[in-house]
């Protein structure tokens, strides 16, 4: 009777899980969805190797040349040029790779499909939610950026949607992107991270504790005096 019992709450407690498991995957899909689908605005702030726009509610914090930190309900998230990936494309021949880089923390979810940008050209995403100690750490690859933030997992779906809102919007300038960073020698550009290692062994032996939460890597641009919007410093009102 007694293994009886102990059998029947193990299976509660794993149908339990994969219902959350489950739960989350279809508000992930849910918010990938609306994102895919919704009305676009034209870029409005402009860089010098690319334009983008981002909805009024969503605040920017800080950039560089090819990096820009913004925050969404109070999390933070950095969207990245992918500058190396555009050069090689163009002198190499190379496909438009999505692919995740290899990750530390554990797969909680996976997903990968196309979206339309603003000219309506096809463009391949990707989208990785994997879990940490305290929250999951969130990547989005798309065609020519990277996005990434450390979050809680309930805050994971709606900041997915937003990070592929943005990517939408984006009109990179490619020749101007191998003007100012392509020799053919060497590529020099500035990335933002949510996330970095630091080069020292963990205390405890855990892989997360090499995870550290300052933005950091790349000289930043105070009051993001690399943005020039087009019209004004908030972007193109909504009609």
């Amino acid at each position: 009777m007694r293994r009886i019992l102990i059998s029947a709450l193990f299976t509660v407690l794993l149908c339990g899980c994969t219902a959350r498991g489950s739960d989350f995957r279809m508000l992930v899909d849910q918010k990938i969805s609306d994102a895919l689908s919704c009305g676009l605005q034209q870029p409005s702030f402009m860089k010098d190797s690319y334009a983008y726009y981002v909805s009024p509610y969503i605040g920017r914090i800080d950039a560089t040349a090819t990096s820009n930190t913004f925050s969404y309900n109070g999390t933070q998230f950095v969207m990245n040029l992918r500058v190396p990936d555009i050069i090689n494309r163009k002198y190499y021949s190379g496909g438009n790779d999505v692919l995740m880089p290899v990750s530390a923390g554990r797969s909680l979810l996976e997903s990968s499909g196309q979206y339309e940008d603003y000219l309506g050209i096809r463009q391949p995403y990707s989208v990785r939610v994997s879990g940490l100690d305290a929250g999951v750490l969130v990547e989005t690859r798309t065609a020519y950026m990277d996005f990434s933030s450390v979050c809680r997992k309930e805050d994971a779906p709606d900041l997915i949607g937003e990070m592929l809102k943005i990517a939408r919007t984006v009109k990179p300038e490619e020749e101007q992107i191998l003007s100012l960073y392509s020799t053919r020698e060497s590529i020099s550009f500035t990335g933002e991270t949510i996330t970095l290692f630091e080069n020292i062994a963990p205390e405890n032996g855990s892989i997360e504790e090499l995870f550290i939460e300052a933005n950091s890597a790349g000289e930043k641009v105070d009051h993001l005096i690399d943005d020039e919007p087009a019209e004004d410093d908030y972007g193109i009102p909504d009609e």
